[in-house]
C-alpha cells in the first residue's frame, strides 16, 4: 500500500507537476500573465500559489457552488482571481484581506486590470482587524495564507462570529512548512536551509496550530500533503 506521500526524485518532481496542470481544467490566458508579473516584480514571488493550486480553487469554489469567498492574505492577487474565476458562472465575490503595502498595490492594479466587474473586495489592514469587523458574513469557503503565528486567532474568530457558512469549509495553507512540522532530521532536505531559523519559526507556529485544530472539539479536520500542506476544515454536524 502506498504511503499519502510518494515520492519523486528532485529531477521529476517538475515535470510531474506540469504533467499534474495540464492535465486539470485549464486557466484563462491572463493567469500565466499575471503569474510572471509577479515574478518579475517581487524577490518573494514563492508567497503567490503555484498553478495547480489555483486550479485546485476553480474547481472547488465551482463544484460547492460558493457564491461568497473570504480570503485572508491576498499577496498580489493571483488566489483571490482563481476564487472570482470558480464563481463566474453563479457571479460570486472575493473579500481579500492585505495588509502589506507592496502587495496592496500590487493587487489592486491586478483586479483593476482582471476584475472590471468589481467582484472582488479588497480589505486593506491586519487581518485579526479585519476579521472582527467585516460585515459580510457568512462565506462558503474561507481561504488562509496569512501569519502562521495567528492562524489559531484567525479561526477562532471565524467561530465565534459565525463567518463560515452552515455547509462552509475552511482551507489553511502552508500546513506542513516543507515538511519541517514533522522532520527536522538531516533526511529533510530543507533542515539545511540558510533560513533554517526563520523556517523552524514557522514551522513551530503551524505545528502549533496544527495540534490546536485537530483537538478542538467543534472541527473536523484534513491536512492533505499537498502543495506546502493544506488542511481542510469544517464545523462538526
Amino acid at each position: 500500500m502506498y504511503e499519502s506521500i510518494i515520492p519523486f526524485p528532485a529531477e521529476s518532481a517538475s515535470t510531474v507537476d506540469k504533467y499534474c496542470c495540464s492535465h486539470s481544467t485549464s486557466l484563462p490566458p491572463f493567469f500565466a500573465e499575471h503569474a510572471a508579473w509577479t515574478v518579475d516584480k517581487f524577490q518573494t514571488s514563492y508567497m503567490m500559489c503555484c498553478q495547480l493550486q489555483a486550479q485546485m480553487c476553480v474547481f472547488l469554489a465551482s463544484d460547492r457552488r460558493a457564491r461568497r469567498v473570504l480570503e485572508i492574505g491576498t499577496f498580489t492577487g493571483y488566489s483571490a482571481l482563481a476564487w472570482k474565476e470558480g464563481m463566474k458562472a453563479l457571479g460570486g465575490e472575493v473579500w481579500t484581506c492585505e495588509a502589506g503595502p507592496r502587495a496592496i498595490a500590487a493587487s489592486k492594479e491586478a483586479f483593476a486590470k482582471y476584475d472590471p466587474e468589481g467582484k472582488i473586495h479588497l480589505i486593506e489592514g491586519p487581518a485579526l482587524q479585519t476579521l472582527q469587523e467585516i460585515a459580510h458574513p457568512p462565506f462558503d469557503i474561507i481561504y488562509i495564507d496569512a501569519r502562521k503565528s495567528e492562524y489559531i486567532g484567525y479561526v477562532e474568530t471565524i467561530l465565534e462570529r459565525k463567518l463560515l457558512a452552515e455547509n462552509g469549509i475552511i482551507l489553511a495553507d502552508d500546513t506542513i512548512h516543507l515538511g519541517l512540522v514533522a522532520d527536522r532530521s538531516p533526511t529533510n532536505p530543507h533542515s539545511a536551509r540558510e533560513d533554517i531559523e526563520y523556517s523552524l519559526q514557522h514551522a513551530d507556529n503551524v505545528h502549533e496550530f496544527n495540534e490546536w485544530a485537530v483537538k478542538h472539539p467543534r472541527l473536523d479536520v484534513l491536512l492533505f500533503p499537498i502543495f506546502n500542506g493544506v488542511t481542510f476544515i469544517k464545523t462538526k454536524s
